[in-house]
């Protein structure tokens, strides 16, 4: 009689298991690997959208640098390397840059404040005499003869005098209509954007516009790009000053596009200290500007160039700790961090007004 065998011999089993443990390995290895890649992807798109995003926002108060009455010129200023600013409680940028900006304040419908003319302006008093027009012939400053409006008490203004070789920025701190004077104190924030002696000059024929300071910084404390509006004249920074643009930023510089050459309204870029960018290289001077032994001005401004730098942890363990710069910025690298640099350029919106 023949015995049928019930089950399986031990070998079958062992060979049956080493199957199974090799499918099981296989789709365990696939499924993790599968998660590794959308964990990359979705960090990668993250990082995309995180310096899309910051661009963008950057780009739309850059390229409104001045207004209609405002030479981008004089109304932005660079900090290449910057230090701490005290006054106003800023940081030292540990390498990075910080940029302020003066943009031409609009009315309630949206246009521009009328371009408004200057008589004197004392350094010593801070007195500013608006021109005036006796239209009504009353031998009296009316209040619709006067451009000063009594609302304008904490306004940031920019003075630029008739040859416009000099710039301040000034906070009203005072409206007397009768007079058609303000009176005015050095601005915190916009100081900055200063420039020229003021000696034996009154300002006549000079203009003034109301206008609205943002100074863009890194922090290096919390890795942020933060936006300043001073809402107030005073120091330190109060949290109503602060607006957070994004987070996980591990740098940020800022370049000046400058059409020296032969003016034709096409940049040279390539990163020398004598092409037509400032800040793109350590060695970068406007005396070389162009190459051409002529230097820049501040006329020529056209353009800026932004330079970010942003990271994550989560990119893949082989590539973390990549060493990134951007612009004339100094090498960064996080041990635990993957770095991605991207820079944009921004032509400025109005520059073709005051060629």
């Amino acid at each position: 009689m023949i015995k049928r065998r019930n089950g399986f011999t031990i070998t079958e089993l062992l060979i049956a298991a080493s199957i199974s443990s090799i499918i099981i390995l296989l789709g365990t290895t696939l499924f993790i690997d599968s998660q590794k890649e959308e964990q990359r992807v979705r960090q990668t798109s993250y990082v995309t959208w995180n310096t899309m995003l910051i661009s963008n926002l950057l780009g739309k108060v850059l390229r409104g640098a001045g207004g209609a009455t405002i030479r981008p010129w004089d109304a932005l200023t660079v900090e290449d390397n910057c230090g701490p600013l005290t006054d106003l409680g800023l940081p030292d940028c540990q390498g990075s840059d910080r940029i302020t900006i003066a943009s031409e304040r609009t009315m309630a419908d949206g246009s521009y404040y009328p371009k408004i003319s200057v008589t004197s302006y004392s350094a010593v008093t801070g007195i500013l005499q608006i021109t005036t027009v006796d239209v009504n012939g009353n031998g009296a400053v009316d209040p619709s003869e006067c451009a000063l409006e009594s609302g304008m008490i904490n306004t940031s203004i920019i003075l630029v005098n008739a040859s416009d070789t000099i710039t301040r920025t000034l906070r009203i701190t005072n409206v007397d209509i009768a007079t058609c004077q303000a009176t005015t104190s050095d601005d915190l924030q916009g100081k900055i954007l200063n420039h020229g002696v003021i000696g034996s000059e009154t300002f006549l024929n000079g203009t003034t516009s109301p206008v609205t300071l943002k100074t863009i910084y890194w922090d290096p404390a919390t890795f942020r790009i933060i936006k300043l509006v001073k809402i107030a004249n005073t120091s330190p920074l109060v949290s109503a000053d602060i607006h957070i643009y994004s987070d996980d930023v591990y740098d940020l510089q800022f370049a000046l596009g400058y059409d020296v050459g032969f003016r034709n309204q096409s940049l040279t870029i390539n990163g020398s200290d004598t092409d037509e960018v400032l800040y793109n290289n350590t060695a970068d001077t406007m005396a070389k500007l162009g190459g051409l032994g002529v230097g820049g001005a501040n006329s020529d401004l056209k353009m800026l160039l932004v330079g970010i730098i942003v990271g994550t942890s989560q990119y893949k363990a082989s590539a973390l700790g990549n060493s990134v710069s951007t612009l004339n910025g100094t090498v960064k690298s996080f041990p635990n961090l993957y770095l991605f640099g991207v820079e944009r350029r921004f032509y400025l919106r109005n520059v073709l007004d005051f060629l």
